[in-house]
């Protein structure tokens, strides 16, 4: 891990002008880059990270996390505690691809981007931010398939990497994600008769 040799580990490139999608708080900006040590890839020390994902299934179950596995139902209150935003990204990252099966020689397996404990997936995300990588591919521990998830790098705080094009309000990004909602609706959900 730090001081490891990371050439040729395997990259994938989020290319600028690609759309991605990203679920977080309606006050704050979707282009904002976490310093705390409260998420998987995090990074600290001045630095952050900031997620986003391929398609709103994936963003939106990344922000459920557990309230979606089982029954797949969310309280209206939390759903609408959050937006998912579009982002059309004005620069290209080149990210560590972690879901790799050339990643193995360097004793990186899928259980980075699923093990409860962040310690070792933050240490790997500062050894990759030190090596060069602007952030990290890999597949979410909320959805099946390929990997549809990135940790982008940056300085920590509100850092635009591209354009807001569209906003969904959290409960209608639920039901476009098949997630049931329920309790009673949000204010702006109601219309004024």
């Amino acid at each position: 891990m730090p001081g490891q040799d990371l050439s040729g580990f395997p990259t994938e490139v989020l290319h600028e002008g690609r759309n991605v999608h990203r679920s977080h708080h309606p006050d704050f900006d979707p282009c904002f880059f976490n310093g705390t040590p409260d998420s998987r890839f995090n990074l600290t020390d001045g630095r952050g990270t900031c997620y986003v994902a391929d398609d709103i299934v994936t963003a939106v179950r990344e922000k459920l996390r557990e309230h979606v596995l089982g029954q797949g139902i969310v309280p209206a209150g939390f759903a609408n505690s959050f937006v998912v935003s579009t982002i059309r990204i004005d620069r290209s990252f080149t990210c560590a691809d972690v879901g790799s099966p050339d990643s193995l020689p360097h004793k990186v397996t899928r259980m980075l981007a699923t093990m409860d404990d962040y310690e070792v997936p933050q240490r790997w995300a500062a050894t990759f931010d030190a090596a060069g990588f602007e952030g990290i591919r890999y597949g979410s521990s909320y959805t099946n398939g390929p990997d549809t998830a990135w940790a982008l790098f940056g300085d920590e705080g509100e850092r635009r990497f591209g354009e807001e094009i569209e906003s969904l309000p959290g409960a209608a990004a639920c039901s476009g994600a098949g997630i049931e909602v329920y309790g009673l609706p949000h204010s702006d959900e109601l219309e004024t008769i």
